[in-house]
């Protein structure tokens, strides 16, 4: 096990609470220590944001877990059920409580005939993945488990969900803002239901009614897949960043929505972008600088594509998380091109040896970077110690995202450093 001087990985437990918090009118009872589920609440203000959803928790002593107790679990359960009526209830194991080999699922089974509310088991615990897997198997759970067969309802408005927007990534709300812009602008489509940032739990009751799914992550794939099978709704995979990947994902909609665009829009798009990257060519001068990139998998393949696009191609690609689960998009293509999960000891060895002039990551890695010789650090991913994102109008991807990036890189590097 590696020490760690910043943040050691998040759970999968954690994943699966950031996924489920952010939807409202959601239910949880966390089995487990209060402190537990106190701390993973409070933490979710280091991801700028607050939990939509009530959670409760129903703590535990050293009598619960030597004798296996479920006393305080049943009477949480039931007291939710009662005084607000919700129509499923999250049930989660805390970590502490995965150790002694609790069935959360069958306490859930035995349990479901004496309340009203129908109970989901969501007992990762802590200890199989980190918190990509988290999200991933939470993603897919809500679309097995929750959306309703409603699939006949639809009408001949066509409608998305979004799959895999999530408050574990740093510049969530506007990237999710975007793609809705690039849909609605280039297509009149109006969003269904997100899985899961800032939606609703009838929205995702509603998700079987979208005539097609854009999945933002990798960890959604999965989750898209049970909706194709369930309801027959294809899915593209959209986290565009760059000209060419945007340009690109508006032809996958066009095609898989059966709907053309308007190249007038389009062209009018491409040529603001063009401007920005000439202004941006020509402030940097060409200089070759060295490019440090890290946070999520689909991040970091994509500001690559976007930096490539800007003419820079010495960039050190770092996932800070475990590549753990069946699909991740074009990862094939990327497997030599990437540092998996490496210790903060690696990561440091790395800054050594590589010398990178602009750093763009999370908050761990601009503090290791933080010496004379990294001239600029800029945040795009979490982990996250003292910045905030509110606004929701900059964003990373689409052609928003090329010019906002281009802007920021215009303002913050001095050419004369290199």
């Amino acid at each position: 096990m590696s020490l760690y001087r910043y943040y050691p990985p998040a759970s999968d437990r954690m994943g699966t609470l950031w996924t489920l918090c952010s939807i409202r009118d959601a239910y949880i009872v966390e089995y487990g220590p209060s402190g537990n589920t106190s701390f993973a609440a409070v933490g979710l203000s280091s991801l700028n944001t607050r939990p939509s959803a009530d959670i409760f928790t129903t703590h535990i002593n050293e009598n619960d877990i030597a004798l296996g107790r479920i006393d305080d679990l049943t009477a949480a359960v039931t007291e939710v059920d009662g005084q607000y009526g919700p129509k499923n209830i999250f049930i989660l194991a805390s970590s502490l409580v995965a150790v002694t080999g609790t069935d959360i699922a069958g306490i859930c089974r035995e349990m479901q005939p004496r309340v009203n509310a129908r109970l989901i088991p969501a007992d990762r615990g802590g200890y199989i993945g980190d918190h990509t897997y988290g999200v991933r198997t939470t993603l897919k759970l809500l679309c097995s488990d929750v959306v309703e067969d409603v699939s006949s309802d639809r009408g001949g408005v066509t409608t998305y969900n979004i799959i895999g927007s999530q408050v574990d990534y740093y510049n969530y709300r506007s990237d999710l803002r975007e793609m809705k812009r690039l849909i609605r602008e280039y297509f009149g489509f109006e969003c269904n239901a997100v899985l899961t940032a800032e939606s609703t739990m009838n929205e995702i009751y509603q998700a079987g009614k979208a005539d097609f799914n854009v999945v933002m992550r990798s960890e959604g794939l999965d989750a898209a897949e049970v909706l194709q099978n369930r309801f027959g709704t294809p899915h593209v995979f959209g986290r565009p960043y760059g000209v060419g990947a945007t340009v690109d994902f508006l032809n996958a909609v066009s095609e898989t929505a059966k709907r053309s665009y308007d190249g007038d829009r389009l062209r009018k798009e491409i040529g603001e972008c063009k401007k920005a990257l000439f202004e941006l060519r020509q402030h940097i001068k060409r200089q070759r600088l060295r490019w440090m990139v890290s946070g999520g998998y689909d991040l970091v393949r994509g500001i690559k594509a976007l930096l490539r696009e800007m003419e820079f191609e010495d960039v050190f690609q770092i996932v800070n998380h475990k590549l753990k689960g069946k699909k991740y998009a074009g990862y094939n293509d990327a497997i030599n091109q990437l540092k998996v999960n490496p210790s903060e000891k690696e990561i440091i060895k790395d800054i050594s040896a590589f010398r990178p002039n602009v750093v763009l990551g999370d908050a761990a890695l601009l503090d290791m970077t933080s010496h004379d010789e990294c001239a600029y650090r800029y945040q795009i991913s979490n982990p996250n110690h003292r910045q905030f994102r509110f606004y929701d109008g900059a964003p990373f991807i689409g052609f928003g995202g090329v010019k906002y990036l281009s802007e920021v890189f215009c303002n913050m590097i001095e050419t004369d450093q290199f």
